[in-house]
């Protein structure tokens, strides 16, 4: 009642009332008070509402805060991948060009026949990859000793390797 009298400025008169006044009031205070009651009933249940609904954002920031963190991990462990797979792939392609190397090495001093025997049996890939690797001069030599199937075969991928009109 309190609340009331302060939220609608009711300050009890001094003098007498008659007793019309006096009901009129009452109902005037009745119906104020079942309203205000009603207002802040509606006040409370949108409260409890905002309070779920606060709750509910709160689970979702911390699921959301999880799989970023996840992601975030995620992509780390992807870096980390990619980085050691490049360095892998540097240094496959360093033990391979020492191999080729070494196998150029090992055909510019085998005499003709001998390297032409070796290339004949040998995979046409590897051949052909070895040979664009070795001077005109050696390869020529090469075929020269080579079945002639199989060295125009073999040119003819040497050709397709090296592009337009290439020499050593």
């Amino acid at each position: 009642a309190g609340l009331v009298a302060i939220a609608f400025n009711v300050v009890p008169s001094k003098g007498i009332a008659s007793e019309t006044e006096k009901e009129e009031v009452q109902i005037q205070k009745k119906y104020d008070v079942s309203k205000i009651e009603e207002v802040a009933s509606a006040l409370q249940e949108k409260e409890i509402e905002l309070n779920a609904a606060e709750l509910r954002l709160k689970e979702w920031e911390e699921r959301l805060q999880l799989q970023e963190e996840s992601v975030k991990q995620r992509v780390a462990e992807f870096k980390s991948l990619t980085e050691s797979n490049q360095i892998f792939q540097t240094e496959q392609k360093k033990r391979q060009k020492i191999v080729q190397e070494r196998l150029k090495k090992t055909f510019e001093t085998m005499k003709p026949k001998k390297a032409a025997e070796v290339l004949t049996v040998m995979e046409d890939k590897l051949a052909v990859e070895l040979l664009m690797a070795l001077k005109a001069k050696n390869i020529a030599a090469i075929f020269d000793k080579m079945d002639s199937n199989k060295a125009m075969m073999l040119s003819s991928k040497l050709a397709e390797q090296r592009g337009p009109a290439s020499t050593r």
